[in-house]
């Protein structure tokens, strides 16, 4: 898979594939929620499998490198 865009938000790591599009949200210093479409953007329903952010810890902090030949 290639990447074709990144983006970084106050809650994770976006990624624009060649195959699809890639979320990575920190929750814990232990979990991370990910998340994978082939459409070109996620459903919008709830999941049934993740607790709301709201009902979390206070949000993990995480940075991002951004590398020649890695992300």
């Amino acid at each position: 898979m290639r990447i074709l865009s990144h983006e970084v938000g106050p809650d994770g790591l976006t990624i624009r594939t060649d195959g699809g599009l890639l979320a990575l949200n920190p929750r814990t210093d232990r979990t991370v929620r990910v998340r994978f479409t082939l459409a070109d953007a996620f459903s919008q329903k709830p999941s049934l499998t993740v607790v709301p952010v709201g009902a979390q810890s206070p949000p993990v902090s995480f940075s991002v490198a951004d590398g020649p030949d890695c992300l």
